[in-house]
């Protein structure tokens, strides 16, 4: 009989439309896998993260032995020197507060007719689970209406978290998943120094998330960021 060793898994979803970011996604994640011993799995697919109920019988179908588990999307890149993430967890749901357009999601909340309290309203991008959380995901793999936009889906998922009781840990500092970059201005540097051009999420983040670049410019910027620190990921 074959032994399968429990480990971490990073469960990470490729782009529906690729855009220049997955090569550098997955690239990110096999070098921190490796030098942290966890195990990546890429799942690919039309629209992979429409599968997000799904990650435990995915992983059991590929004979992959699991105890927490990160699903985060191809839009991210991991940054070299990133601690364990998942050190950082207990046994609740890890998620972080969605912190992007706080009226478009309340007029979204409103639109949907669900009881979502927004104060508890979290990100899908990333979730940080674990063997507790199987039947609730099971349970919402069965409700959840996949032909919805992007938006509504993760209303109908915060829903589905708070309807159920989840208890989620939102605790984990912001730069392990830091996202809407633009807005908040993350690209920039501190010019007033003149000397430090190092962008503000790569100087004070550790896991940044390239959702929300224009799509226009969306592969000449992920190229130009990852060439201008692949190196780092070269050596153990």
């Amino acid at each position: 009989m074959e032994f399968f060793m429990k480990q971490n898994v990073v469960f990470l979803t490729k782009l529906r439309y690729d855009r220049g970011i997955s090569e550098p996604s997955k690239n990110s994640w096999e070098y921190w896998c490796y030098k942290n011993n966890h195990k990546l799995f890429i799942h690919e697919g039309e629209n992979p993260w429409n599968n997000l109920f799904d990650v435990f019988n995915i992983l059991e179908e590929n004979n992959i032995e699991y105890n927490k588990i990160f699903v985060v999307n191809g839009s991210s890149i991991v940054k070299w020197d990133c601690p364990n993430i998942f050190d950082l967890t207990d046994d609740r749901l890890g998620a972080w507060r969605e912190m992007g357009n706080l009226g478009a999601i309340y007029k979204d909340i409103q639109d949907s007719g669900l009881d979502v309290d927004i104060f508890k309203y979290v990100n899908y991008g990333s979730f940080i689970i674990n063997k507790n959380h199987k039947e609730f995901f099971e349970i919402a793999s069965k409700t959840t209406h996949r032909n919805i936009t992007e938006t509504s889906f993760q209303t109908s998922v915060n829903s589905l978290l708070q309807s159920n009781s989840i208890e989620i840990n939102m605790d984990i500092s912001r730069e392990y998943n830091l996202n809407h970059m633009m807005p908040y201005d993350w690209y920039s540097y501190n010019w007033q120094d003149g000397k430090d051009k190092t962008n503000f999420f790569i100087k004070y983040a550790y896991l940044w998330r390239f959702d929300d670049l224009d799509n226009n410019k969306y592969t000449d910027i992920s190229s130009q960021i990852w060439n201008s620190i692949k190196n780092k990921y070269t050596s153990i």
